[in-house]
């Protein structure tokens, strides 16, 4: 729906412990302004289950501020062959912020950011952290979705700037800053540097 609105583009990422929402949790949701990254949202959040695949855990509980007081303990350690997803979930259940509070909190952030512009959401895999980001929405906030229907998978977008389905972002060569990287802010940091070089392209000044 067209609102005659200018957008403002919101990169987001997320982790999760595993491949789609409902049946598995959300880790953590980061996000910031493209083009304007010290306006930015972080939050890890309570688990809504106990289930998990081993390597989405492994991936998402790579940057977790939770398990910072565990550094050194093999159990909490994603690299190492002794981790135990199960014990990051109920660190999550102690620490995490709940589901509900995590995106009412959300919606007001952005709301705070977007002012009179529109938001789009700005993803690497929008089919993956957009579907997680409707689904949290629909579920525990009393707010609608406020992306709508409006996102932009980054990857795609640069596949048809450049003409080709085998380019990548990596050919962007946008200084990786990440530390750590799959923590859902510093991902989600890095990836608008490379949404802004290609919206530029796209927009000019935006």
């Amino acid at each position: 729906m067209k609102t005659g609105r200018k957008p403002i583009y919101i990169s987001v990422d997320v982790e999760a412990a595993g491949p789609v929402p409902g049946r598995y949790s959300m880790l953590s949701i980061g996000a910031c302004v493209v083009g304007d990254s010290e306006k930015r949202f972080y939050e890890e959040i309570k688990p809504i289950s106990h289930d998990y695949e081993v390597i989405s855990m492994k991936v998402g509980s790579l940057g977790l501020n939770c398990l910072k007081p565990y550094a050194g303990r093999m159990e909490y350690d994603p690299y190492d062959d002794c981790f135990e997803p199960a014990l990051v979930l109920q660190i999550l259940e102690k620490e995490g912020v709940e589901p509900r509070r995590t995106m009412e909190q959300f919606y007001r952030w952005i709301e705070s950011v977007s002012v009179n512009r529109d938001p789009w959401m700005v993803t690497d895999i929008q089919p993956f952290d957009g579907m997680f980001v409707a689904w949290y929405f629909g579920t525990f906030c009393d707010h609608e979705n406020i992306f709508g229907y409006k996102g932009i998978n980054l990857d795609m977008l640069y596949k048809g700037l450049q003409g080709d389905l085998k380019v990548d972002l990596s050919a962007l060569e946008v200084k990786d800053t990440r530390n750590p990287a799959h923590n859902a802010l510093e991902d989600a940091l890095y990836q608008s540097r490379a949404a802004e070089l290609i919206l530029r392209r796209v927009h000019g000044e935006f």
